[in-house]
């Protein structure tokens, strides 16, 4: 079900299998929501805690980049919708998913940071809620480094 509410800064999507905090609000901190849950119910079973967050900028905001014209061309009677890269880089105990798009006259950007809990207590997992502000900037700092874009215009977060 989705609950929604104006005292709420989130969105919750809840399922039997996974909880969902999504916002379109740029300061919001699904994090420290979802620490708080885990403080609440610390029996909770949990698999992994993921951290998504999407830009959206102008293709403009992409510097000089040689691997574009590394693309095929399109075949005759198609145009070009979407061309995307991605990668994914681990440090520490965080995987960072990190892929550009380039959608007509704009570009996304989505990060996701997965990080694995299953053999991890629930500290750890609450520590790893509350980094979630700078689990975002760690993000903007990689696209920005690997994929050489500039952007301010941060979407949605979820946690």
């Amino acid at each position: 079900f989705r609950l929604k509410s104006p005292g709420l800064g989130s969105t919750w999507l809840v399922s039997p299998n996974k909880l969902v905090l999504q916002t379109d609000k740029t300061e919001e901190n699904c994090g420290h929501t979802v620490d708080r849950i885990l403080e609440i119910l610390p029996w909770t079973p949990l698999m992994a805690l993921g951290c998504n967050f999407a830009f959206r900028g102008q293709s403009t905001d992409i510097q000089d980049w040689d691997v574009k014209s590394a693309f095929p061309s399109v075949a005759n009677g198609f145009r070009l919708k979407q061309r995307s890269w991605h990668i994914g880089i681990q440090e520490d105990d965080q995987l960072f998913n990190l892929q550009l798009s380039e959608v007509e006259d704009h570009l996304e950007i989505r990060a996701n940071v997965h990080t694995e809990l299953n053999e991890r207590d629930i500290d750890f997992a609450r520590e790893t809620a509350r980094q979630f502000m700078q689990l975002r900037a760690k993000s903007v700092s990689l696209i920005e480094t690997i994929f050489q874009a500039r952007f301010e215009n941060v979407v949605s977060n979820q946690c």
